[in-house]
C-alpha cells in the first residue's frame, strides 16, 4: 500500500512501508555473486525462483556464497551508520536428533577464502537446527569467529517453517539485530543490541556454513534468502514522511496504531528562564544571561547541586538528554556529575543514576560513563573517553539510554549532533532491571571531600526526549496513547 494523504492532515500507510531509498538492492533474479567456496550441493542462487537457496550445513570444509558489496555498490559501507535487511524463509526441516547444524547469514570483513572460524569483524545471524526444533541467534563481533557473542532466540521456530525478516542496523558502536515475522518489524521473534566497539571493514555479504566438525549429523533443513537491501549512511529507517506539517496524524492501517508529528521534546530550555529549576546554593549554580552557570568545588558536606524535576519517572529503556557545555576552569583532581537521577540528594547519598562524570587527573580531563543502582556517585567512571576536555571550548553532550542494560555518551563539536561532528563515544552497561525511577535532570559537585578543586563553566540549550534514542532535528512521530 502506498502512503496516502487526506484532509485534516491525516496520512495513511502500512508499518512495512519504507520511505528511505536503498543504496543497493538485490532480488537475486540474476547471479552476481563475487565469490564462492565448495558451495555445490549446499548453497546456490536460483534465478528461476529469484532467491538464494541453501541447506544448513556443518562440516570442516569451508562452504559459502559471497557478494563483495563494496565492489558492487562502488562505495564502502559506512562503519558507523548503515541498515541491511533481507527475507529468510525456512522451507523444510527434518532434523530429529539433538546434533545441531548451523549456517550463518553475515555481513563480514573477510571474503570467500575465510571460514566461519576465521578471525573477522562481522554482524550476522546463525540458523541452527536440532531436536528441539531449531532457533536463530544474532552476533556482532570484533576480531572473532562468526559464532562469537551469540545471543539466541527461543527454540522451536525452525521446525515451524516460518518466514522471517531480518535487519542489521549500525549506529556508531551500537549494533542492533532484529528478527521479525513481518516486514514492518513489529511482530518480533528476537532482538539483539550489542555495544561492541571497533567493528569495521564490513563489505562481504555471505551465506556461510558452520565450519566445525560433527561426528553424526543427519538433519536436513533448507532455507531461502531474498530481497537484500542496503541503506548506507543511516542508522534507522522510516515509514512516515517528515516533510509534513506539525500536528499531522499518521494512521498505520495494518497495526491500527496512530502517530502524531510533533516538534515538542519532553522538556527543553535555552535558560532564558529559571522556571522549574532548583538550586541548592545559588552562589554556586544559577541561571542568568541565557545560560546555567556553575562553580562546583569539592566541599565536605556542602551540596551545590541543581536539578529539574521532569514530573514523573522516565522510561527504563529509552531516553535522550542533550546540552551544550563550556568550561572556563577545570582543576586537576576535580569531579562533577551530569545526568538523570531517581532523587535530588547530594552526590554522596544513595540513588539510581545514569550519566556523565567529568574528571581531571594528572593534567588529563576525561569524559567518563557513570551508572549507579541505589548507591552514591563514585569518583571513577565505568569507561573513559579517548579524547580530553579542553577549557574555553564548546561541546554538545548527548547522554542516551539505549536499553534496560546499556547507555552511551556522545560528545560533539557542533550543535547538529551528527556523525561528522562526533568527537568521542563512551559506552556504559548495567545489570538488567537494576536502574529505574529516573525523574530528575541533575548536575552535581563532590560534597564529601574538602579540597579547592573546582570546575567552573556554563550549560545551555538543554533538551530531553523520553521513549526515544534518536531525534530527527526537533520533529518526530510519536505514538498516541503509548
Amino acid at each position: 500500500m502506498a502512503i496516502t494523504y487526506h484532509a485534516g492532515r491525516r496520512i495513511q500507510g502500512l508499518s512495512s512501508d519504507i520511505l528511505n531509498t536503498p543504496t543497493y538492492s538485490d532480488d537475486f533474479s540474476s547471479d552476481n555473486k563475487t565469490g564462492s567456496a565448495n558451495s555445490s550441493g549446499v548453497f546456490t542462487v536460483d534465478i528461476g525462483d529469484e532467491r538464494i537457496e541453501g541447506t544448513i550445513n556443518r562440516s570442516v570444509t569451508n562452504r559459502n556464497l559471497t557478494w563483495d558489496l563494496q565492489t558492487i555498490m562502488s562505495e564502502s559501507i559506512d562503519s558507523t551508520a548503515f541498515v541491511l535487511t533481507f527475507k529468510l524463509q525456512i522451507l523444510t526441516n527434518s532434523n530429529s536428533t539433538n546434533t545441531s547444524g548451523g549456517t550463518f547469514i553475515a555481513l563480514t570483513s573477510v571474503d570467500q577464502n575465510s571460514s566461519s572460524q576465521s578471525g573477522q569483524d562481522s554482524v550476522s545471524i546463525q540458523i541452527e537446527n536440532q531436536g528441539s526444533g531449531g532457533r536463530i541467534s544474532g552476533h556482532a563481533v570484533n576480531s572473532g569467529t562468526l559464532a562469537s557473542n551469540a545471543d539466541w532466540g527461543a527454540q522451536g521456530v525452525i521446525a515451524q517453517l516460518k518466514t522471517f525478516y531480518v535487519k542489521f542496523a549500525k549506529d556508531d558502536d551500537t549494533t542492533t539485530i532484529t528478527i521479525a515475522y513481518d516486514e514492518g518489524f513489529t511482530d518480533l521473534y528476537h532482538t539483539v543490541t550489542n555495544t561492541t566497539s571497533g567493528i569495521t571493514g564490513l563489505r562481504y555479504f555471505k551465506i556461510q556454513n558452520y565450519t566445525v566438525a560433527v561426528s553424526t549429523y543427519d538433519g536436513v533443513t533448507t532455507f531461502a534468502v531474498d530481497d537484500l537491501k542496503v541503506y548506507n549512511g543511516v542508522s534507522s529507517l522510516t515509514n512516515k514522511p517528515t516533510n509534513v506539517q506539525v500536528g499531522s496524524r499518521f494512521e498505520e492501517t495494518d497495526t491500527r496504531k496512530m502517530y502524531s508529528f510533533t516538534d515538542t521534546p519532553t522538556y527543553e530550555t535555552d535558560f532564558s528562564s529559571s522556571t522549574g529549576w532548583t538550586f541548592k546554593d545559588s552562589a554556586k549554580a544559577s541561571i542568568s544571561g541565557g545560560s546555567l552557570s556553575f562553580d562546583f568545588e569539592d566541599n565536605s558536606g556542602n551540596d551545590d547541586s541543581c536539578y529539574y524535576d521532569l514530573g514523573s519517572t522516565m522510561s527504563d529503556t529509552k531516553w535522550l538528554l542533550r546540552f551544550k557545555i563550556n568550561w572556563t576552569t577545570f582543576d586537576d583532581n576535580s569531579r562533577c556529575w551530569f545526568g538523570l537521577a531517581s532523587n535530588t540528594t547530594a552526590q554522596s547519598v544513595a540513588k539510581d543514576f545514569i550519566g556523565l562524570l567529568t574528571h581531571k587527573y594528572s593534567g588529563t580531563a576525561n569524559w567518563e560513563s557513570m551508572d549507579k543502582s541505589n548507591a552514591s556517585l563514585d569518583f571513577a567512571g565505568e569507561n573513559s573517553s579517548s579524547t580530553t576536555i579542553s577549557t574555553s571550548t564548546d561541546y554538545w553532550v548527548q547522554i542516551r539510554r539505549l536499553t534496560d542494560t546499556t547507555y552511551d555518551i556522545k560528545v560533539y563539536d557542533d550543535s547538529d549532533y551528527t556523525s561528522s561532528s562526533l568527537v568521542d563515544t563512551v559506552l556504559g552497561t548495567m545489570s538488567a532491571s537494576s536502574i529505574s525511577g529516573l525523574q530528575y535532570i541533575m548536575f552535581y559537585n563532590r560534597n564529601d571531600h574538602e579540597t579547592t578543586y573546582n570546575q567552573v563553566g556554563t550549560i545551555d540549550d538543554l533538551s530531553f526526549y523520553n521513549g526515544v534514542t534518536t531525534v530527527s532535528g526537533f520533529t518526530e512521530w510519536k505514538e498516541l496513547g503509548a
